[in-house]
């Protein structure tokens, strides 16, 4: 192996080949406390309104961290990630010499950077904070349990506080941002997003799955209540976007796999067309991958009678003049949506329909002015710009309120809708000539995206945002933003606005020129080091091997090149590696601690290690939807299951867990590209050692949860605590020994 360069550590500046150009990568040093300095924490507990609050008791999680040791101050917060407790934060380290910051809040995937920059505003390393997940992690997936979840809290934070004693001072690396953009999806958003990017002098290249642009826009006939012909738009839209120069448009596309990070992902595009495969090096993404309209199969001989349509197909009649005055058009909300769990559509309410209808109805009225028209609904839903066309819609069309649906029978080529009106209580038929079905938007298949870009989806399907109010168009997963139908159901306007706004986060990096990276790479202790060389076989990134320069031989890690993943330092058998940040000697205290406190009424204990691109992820997916699961699991977040060495899962053991569930990205699809793998020869070969100690190796689970698996990160680890209930606590070491004793001295 050429030379890694293990004195790059300290060094100030370094320069390294990026995209056939030489990128200098910078060391930013920060105010760092004295290593000799006794921690004094201050742990700040959030009640997000009632998100936390309402599940647990905040005030008993105030006093309780007061016990825990190094901590001074604690106090609790309305919401920590407002202005007023980012000051009050400031204030308290200054006035009390707080060296060492805990915020028990929501998740460190979205929140983590904001609190960090405000200690480092005042003037402490920012490194030397811990994040604690007691809303996605604990609040809102047991909301039924407040005792228990109050418990799991203190266990959590008790976790978190033993981990930041350990933290040190580290030091952020600074690296260049690749000039260049992806857009994924062709349609209104995806266009606007590469124009305004393109505007600003970047390259874009823009992956379309169709052999056409413009997604819905195709099949949409007027625009809103302006009446605006959508071909018209649409042409003047990609007038616009075919002079741009630095568009680069791959058309019956689709994005086959993501590597890397911010400001240097490595993307491969695949041209469905012929099989042929692109690889693109750009800085930042932009998801816009649209929704479809939902076919209402089995709903009043949809696709069968050509008389009953979508309201998207009734567009198409209305440009082709396809309808005749005087006929009686029945118009039905909710066709597919909002629905029971496993019924014939989806749970949600697509916000668009009711206005979709509206349009239709008052251009049916205008265009075919002795038409009838019945609006059959549940409910109307519209937005305030919107109210003022429902209200005319009203003067001329009969909106009949249900709330059992509509039947409708065929009789002699006419159509008898039968409904119950529920506010006058009476039974009504009406002879259509033409049934209008609402139905849902539906995304197009986000999941093998979704797992590609390690980017959360909802149960319904759409990605997840960062956060709704912090960071509405940007992904938990920094570089990636997201945009239009893909985020949720949403009309013209609002996708052109959110794609415009998904660019202008997307600039950010790529006008700076610069990002600055996590400082988590390898570090090797030269004194350990045997020179074996098994961590120069497990990475992937060609970022540590053995000097053979050197008349001493030992492993040295570059850190530039250095991923994070902890693949080396798990493999290392003398222990000769850790990774900054998530250094062993903090994450030891964590499993400590994940097994201590009170146990009652909470046995099995079990310790979670959770990767953090996928399953920790899908846990964060799992809160946010509100799925439960039992309250025994302590989980600790690290950022590759590769990173997991036997040694931590024999620890947790050892220090009295009845079990251990390890959660990683699916095979084949890992961030660090093969760690997953590592792992699960470790967890193999793991097993049969734990049979030969007497631990029954049911007790040790691993399962692969991307995510995007919300709801299967629930079924799984309530699975697994079942399992561990039923074959009971496990026996702590010294009463196994105390046992075998006693039956040497019986035989």
């Amino acid at each position: 192996m050429a030379k890694a360069g293990g004195a790059a550590v300290l060094a100030a500046t370094h320069a390294i080949p990026l995209s056939g150009e030489e990128t200098k990568v910078e060391l930013i040093p920060l105010k760092v406390v004295n290593p000799g300095d006794d921690p004094r924490i201050g742990v700040f507990i959030c009640r997000c309104g009632i998100n936390i609050a309402g599940y647990m008791d905040v005030p008993t999680l105030v006093d309780y961290a007061k016990t825990l040791p190094n901590v001074v101050f604690t106090m609790e917060n309305k919401y920590s990630c407002s202005q007023l407790t980012q000051d009050i934060i400031k204030e308290k380290i200054e006035e009390l010499n707080l060296n060492r910051v805990v915020v028990a809040a929501c998740t460190p995937r979205t929140h983590e950077h904001l609190f960090q920059k405000t200690i480092r505003e005042a003037g402490l390393n920012e490194y030397l904070f811990n994040f604690v997940s007691i809303r996605e992690l604990d609040s809102w997936v047991h909301m039924h349990d407040n005792p228990k979840a109050t418990d799991k809290a203190k266990d959590l934070i008790r976790m978190g506080v033993a981990r930041v004693r350990a933290q040190r001072a580290e030091l952020k690396i600074k690296g260049e941002v690749i000039p260049e953009a992806l857009v994924v999806g062709g349609g209104i958003a995806g266009m606007s997003a590469a124009t305004e990017i393109a505007n600003k002098g970047f390259k874009v290249h823009l992956v379309e799955k169709d052999d056409k642009l413009g997604g819905q826009l195709n099949l949409i006939y007027k625009i809103n209540f302006d009446r605006i012909d959508s071909r018209e738009f649409l042409e003047a839209k990609l007038k616009e976007f075919n002079t741009q120069k630095n568009i680069t448009t791959y058309m019956n596309s689709e994005v086959a796999d993501v590597k890397g990070s911010i400001g240097n992902f490595n993307v491969k595009v695949k041209n469905n067309s012929d099989g042929n495969d692109l690889n693109l090096n750009v800085g930042t993404i932009i998801v816009a991958t649209g929704a479809y309209e939902y076919k209402p199969e089995g709903w009043y001989d949809y696709g069968e009678n050509d008389k009953v349509m979508t309201q998207l197909e009734l567009s198409e009649k209305l440009r082709n003049d396809a309808l005749k005055d005087g006929e009686t058009l029945v118009f039905i909300h909710c066709v597919g949506s909002r629905q029971p769990k496993d019924g014939n559509g989806v749970t949600y309410c697509s916000l668009i329909c009711c206005s979709e209808s509206i349009r239709h109805a008052l251009y049916v009225k205008e265009k075919y002015p002795n038409s009838n028209i019945y609006v059959l609904y549940r409910d109307i839903r519209v937005g305030t710009d919107e109210e003022s066309y429902y209200w005319k819609a009203r003067e001329n069309v009969n909106y009949i309120r249900f709330k059992e649906y509509p039947t409708v029978d065929s009789v002699n080529g006419k159509l008898n809708v039968n409904v119950k009106d529920i506010l006058t209580q009476t039974h009504l038929n009406i002879e259509a000539d033409h049934i209008v079905l609402s139905t849902p938007l539906i995304p197009y298949d986000t999941k093998k995206l979704g797992e590609m870009i390690k980017c959360a989806r909802d149960q319904n399907g759409y990605f997840l945002e960062a956060h709704v109010k912090l960071r509405p168009v940007d992904f938990a997963t920094d570089g990636i933003y997201l945009a239009g139908t893909c985020h949720s159901p949403k009309g013209i306007a609002d996708s052109i606005s959110q794609g415009r706004g998904a660019a202008a986060h997307a600039l950010i990096p790529l006008i700076s020129g610069e990002v600055e990276n996590e400082p988590l790479v390898s570090v090797v202790d030269p004194a350990l080091c045997i020179s074996c060389q098994k961590c120069e076989e497990v990475c992937n990134f060609g970022a540590i091997g053995v000097n053979f320069d050197n008349d001493v031989l030992v492993s040295e890690s570059n850190p530039l090149l250095c991923k994070g993943c902890g693949d080396c330092s798990a493999a290392c058998p003398a222990g000769a590696i850790t990774m900054s940040h998530f250094a062993d000697n903090q994450i030891y205290p964590m499993i400590r601690e994940a097994v201590q406190g009170e146990f009652v009424d909470e046995r099995p204990r079990i310790v979670a290690f959770l990767c953090n691109w996928c399953s920790y992820a899908g846990a964060d997916t799992c809160g946010v939807s509100r799925f439960q699961y039992p309250t025994n699991i302590r989980p600790i977040r690290v950022m590759c299951t590769g990173r997991i060495p036997k040694r931590f899962v024999l620890q947790a053991f050892l220090e009295g867990a009845d079990g251990v569930f390890i959660g990683g990205c699916h095979i084949g699809d890992c961030h660090y590209i093969e760690g997953n793998y590592d792992m699960l020869q470790r967890y193999n070969e793991l097993h049969e050692l734990l049979e030969s100690v007497g631990i029954n190796s049911d007790r040790y689970h691993l399962e692969w949860v991307s995510a995007s698996e919300g709801k299967r990160f629930s079924e799984v680890v309530t699975e697994f605590v079942n399992k561990v209930k039923e074959l009971g606590p496990l026996p702590k070491t010294g009463d196994k020994i105390e046992k075998k004793e006693k039956a040497k001295e019986g035989a």
